[in-house]
């Protein structure tokens, strides 16, 4: 089975039995996106769930951490990291590697995706950085976009 059979199972858990995923979400802001994407990664189901901030500005990650605790849901974690060399792989490959994964369950990375928007987030060239992680086994990485409305 290819590393596509593998995300598309996955992505697709009523067509076929999938192990229980660790879903971790980048957040950058509480939007339309970021709330796709926490109702998808809730729908799955998944053996752990957790929202990461890259802490570009602290300001931000404030406002953010505070906007977090009065709106978000409760069983959504907020998990601040700071930046490692102003690179987005190089600050999440130690999460996913283990400092927040457990390793006994696959891993679906959900990036909101506010390309359209010039997010501070996608201004870090995201897509390509995070392209690295797709090659890694068992990790996916899925952008979600706006839902239309």
């Amino acid at each position: 089975m290819t590393n596509n059979d593998n995300a598309a199972r996955l992505l697709h858990p009523a067509s076929s039995p999938a192990p229980r995923l660790q879903v971790l979400v980048l957040v950058d802001a509480i939007d339309d996106v970021t709330q796709t994407a926490i109702a998808y990664a809730q729908s799955l189901e998944p053996a752990q769930l957790c929202a990461i901030h890259v802490v570009w500005s602290p300001a931000h990650a404030r406002r953010l951490q505070l906007a977090w605790a009065a709106g978000a849901p409760a069983t959504v974690p907020l998990l601040l990291v700071d930046p490692v060399q102003q690179s987005v792989a190089l600050t999440l490959g130690p999460v996913i590697n283990g400092q927040l994964v457990d390793g006994a369950h696959p891993v679906l990375l959900l990036v909101p995706d506010r390309s359209a928007r010039g997010s501070p987030f996608e201004r870090q060239s995201a897509h390509h950085e995070l392209a690295a992680f797709s090659g890694m086994g068992d990790v996916f990485v899925v952008w979600v976009t706006p839902t239309p409305t």
